[in-house]
């Protein structure tokens, strides 16, 4: 990381320049770089090219993850390194989030999952950021930590287990339906969060927790088009 370092300077005018300029000293392609903050590659390559802004959300997660100044990558100015363990609250980061103190920083999507009749998505851009324990994530989840993400929870049919405004944390991992859990699914472009219940003929139940609604039976084929986006592994609200 001292290499990366050393070798940034103020050559670069703007903003897409100098994220583009950190990509490519770091030695990874766009869709790592992406990922490791926690957005897609067209949102990096649009960033990159000017076409967007750099958030401030962003610059927070690059500067977690890479140690550069996100003051220094939204206006050129200042320190190239990152001289502190910067919080922000405008950002939703309540704690230390510097990865040798032992927090992970998870992702939150603009994406609301319906605990009710479903919900089309119509975003998947990152918006914030929250920090957790590592110690918490993979000694109490058991999970990997690079795997998670946040969404939002829309709806009532999975009351009391999980309200309208709730954070939801999911394992993205879990790409199929390995036992009777809760999941985030994605069927015909709306997003659900439903407790699924496999059969042995290959039917899938899908389950409310709220007794209004009734459960839905999804026979082999129609499972098929059935996407798992992840389990749900923890729940979040505001009392």
């Amino acid at each position: 990381m001292s290499t990366l370092k050393s070798k940034i300077n103020k050559e670069n005018n703007t903003t897409g320049e100098r994220l583009r300029y950190i990509r490519k000293l770091s030695d990874i392609s766009q869709v790592e770089f992406a990922n490791s903050v926690g957005i897609s590659q067209g949102h990096l390559s649009s960033l990159e090219s000017d076409k967007e802004k750099v958030t401030e959300t962003i610059a927070i997660a690059i500067e977690y993850r890479y140690s550069i100044s996100g003051d220094w990558l939204l206006t050129g100015e200042g320190l190239q390194e990152k001289q502190d363990h910067h919080i922000s609250e405008a950002a939703g980061i309540y704690a230390a989030k510097s990865p040798e103190e032992g927090f992970t920083l998870v992702p939150k999507y603009d994406i609301e999952a319906s605990a009710g009749g479903g919900r089309v998505i119509h975003s998947e851009q990152v918006v914030d950021h929250l920090t957790f324990k590592t110690s918490w994530i993979r000694g109490v989840l058991g999970l990997d930590p690079k795997n998670l993400i946040l969404i939002s929870a829309v709806g009532d049919s999975m009351e009391p287990t999980i309200r309208a405004g709730d954070l939801l944390l999911l394992d993205r991992a879990v790409e199929s339906i390995v036992d009777d859990a809760l999941y985030s699914i994605l069927i015909n472009d709306v997003l659900l969060i439903k407790r699924i219940q496999r059969l042995f003929d290959a039917s899938v139940l899908v389950k409310s927790d709220n007794p209004a609604y009734q459960t839905q039976t999804l026979s082999k084929t129609q499972a098929e088009d059935l996407q798992v986006i992840g389990r749900l592994v923890w729940v979040g609200r505001r009392v």
